[in-house]
């Protein structure tokens, strides 16, 4: 599937349905001596599996290959070696095989719903509306209903393709083992944890990787941290993360927040995790952690690194994810440390820098960038429940549940410098081009605009823009509560 671009996903091991042999398929076990010192040779040198290369589907060849497998099978040549890769087809015809005996739960089935979402995002940037039928019918008819159906579901599955990319990506700056490109910007491990637990039902790989990361690495997780951005999530992806906790706890043996006690699925480790230098750009705030400590000191030296001059107070850090009391005892001791430099008027204490050049010099090298993930967090896990919730929904009540979504992300959205949608004057279509569009925007780099990302979110949204966008779906909220 890598080789077919079908998935970028880790995988294990590659399996050999058969060997080409005189133009003919034939069994592929045993290996030929030649082709089994190979790959001992292959796994000594690269540190991987014995088995990485094998022929477990073997069997697959009496059993019969789909009419026309050869035909439709890409030949790709790698110096010496030649190989007859399946086709999309085939490859759903073998996953299909596989999943009706491990169940829905496996890895196989997890391969398929990916199979299915990438076709029905491409469609989805393809045409704007996603997956749809002509409407040759009236609208009481069924492919009316199914037209209808099918655009939401293209825009969810379209979403969802998009984080996973995100995690995959920033998990493989992590040191998790796979093929992905690792993220250049900045990792935040909280956010990443939540954004994967909400995730783990649509790639049980991905949670499956990132629970290996964790039962080696998860001293650098700041549990007070994530069970508050945690609180600030909506339902759904609070009721996620329960079980994913509970499979932290199996494999880490120590206690999570909001554990349910139990994984609700099987997990399988590959023990292939590696923690890569933590002089990364992208690994800042692990290198502050391994520096200051796992807490609120750490975060808050992160957070306002690329500040320069402008002053700041515990009030306007809580965006980190701490509670004000905790920034505020956190902030003190960095000032008493003589990093920060204190201001009071009456009650009312001020920080600003006062070694930022010494303690940049000691990080260096820097991102360019410092994106607010725990914002971006909050934002794309709204618009992944707004699209779940509203794929079977009118048009009208869309726009109800759409106008709640963005006040409920206002603060968030203005942190991010996103300009709200005008939704009186929006189609349903244009709203999920509205929240694909942002969301690939902040996948790319957590902020539509670096001087957003460097901002720290107010604690009130301004009547304006935000306000004039949504009291077109205020006044059916109305109508329709």
């Amino acid at each position: 599937m890598l080789l077919s671009q079908l998935l970028e996903r880790p995988t294990k091991d590659l399996d050999v349905v058969a060997l080409v042999i005189a133009g003919q398929y034939r069994r592929a076990q045993p290996f030929p001596d030649f082709l089994a010192a190979a790959v001992h040779d292959v796994a000594d040198a690269t540190g991987l599996a014995p088995d990485w290369l094998n022929p477990g589907p073997t069997d697959l060849l009496a059993f019969g290959l789909p009419v026309g497998f050869e035909q439709r099978a890409t030949v790709r040549r790698f110096g010496g070696l030649t190989l007859h890769v399946a086709s999309r087809v085939d490859q759903i015809c073998f996953k299909l095989y596989a999943s009706v005996d491990q169940g829905p739960q496996s890895k196989h089935s997890a391969d398929l719903k990916s199979f299915a979402r990438r076709r029905k995002s491409c469609a989805g940037r393809g045409s704007g509306v996603g997956l749809r039928t002509l409407p040759t019918a009236s609208p009481n008819s069924s492919s009316w209903h199914c037209e209808r159906s099918e655009a939401p579901m293209a825009a969810r599955a379209a979403l969802v393709e998009q984080l996973l990319d995100l995690a995959w990506s920033h998990w493989a700056a992590l040191g998790v083992a796979g093929s992905v490109r690792p993220a250049e910007v900045p990792v935040d491990l909280e956010a990443l944890l939540l954004l994967t637990a909400e995730l783990a039902a649509e790639d049980p790989r991905l949670r499956d990787e990132a629970l290996d990361w964790c039962s080696r690495f998860h001293g650098f997780a700041s549990k007070p941290r994530l069970k508050q951005l945690l609180r600030r999530l909506a339902p759904g992806a609070q009721s996620a993360f329960g079980p994913f906790a509970g499979a932290l706890e199996q494999h880490a043996g120590t206690p999570w927040p909001s554990s349910s006690g139990a994984a609700s699925a099987p997990t399988s480790l590959s023990g292939k995790s590696r923690l890569p230098a933590l002089t990364r750009p992208a690994l800042l705030s692990l290198r502050l952690r391994a520096l200051f400590g796992v807490g609120a000191r750490a975060d808050i030296i992160g957070a306002v690194l690329s500040r320069r001059s402008e002053d700041f107070g515990a009030a306007d850090l809580v965006f980190i994810g701490y509670s004000k009391r905790n920034l505020a005892e956190a902030l003190d001791m960095l000032a008493a440390a003589g990093l920060f430099r204190t201001t009071r008027t009456g009650n009312r204490v001020r920080f600003s820098w006062q070694r930022r050049e010494q303690l940049s010099a000691l990080l260096a090298p820097l991102p360019d960038v410092i994106p607010v993930w725990s914002s971006t967090l909050r934002v794309m896990s709204g618009f992944l429940d707004l699209l779940t919730r509203t794929q079977t929904k009118s048009d009208r009540l869309v726009a109800v549940e759409a106008a709640r979504c963005l006040r409920q992300l206002s603060n968030d959205l203005q942190a991010l410098g996103v300009e709200p949608p005008d939704l009186p004057a929006m189609t349903r279509d244009a709203l999920s081009d509205w929240v694909l569009s942002t969301s690939a925007l902040l996948v790319r780099s957590g902020s539509p605009s670096p001087d957003a990302a460097n901002k720290a979110p107010r604690t009130r949204t301004p009547r304006g823009q935000l306000e004039r966008s949504l009291e077109g779906g205020t006044a059916l909220e109305k109508i329709y509560r």
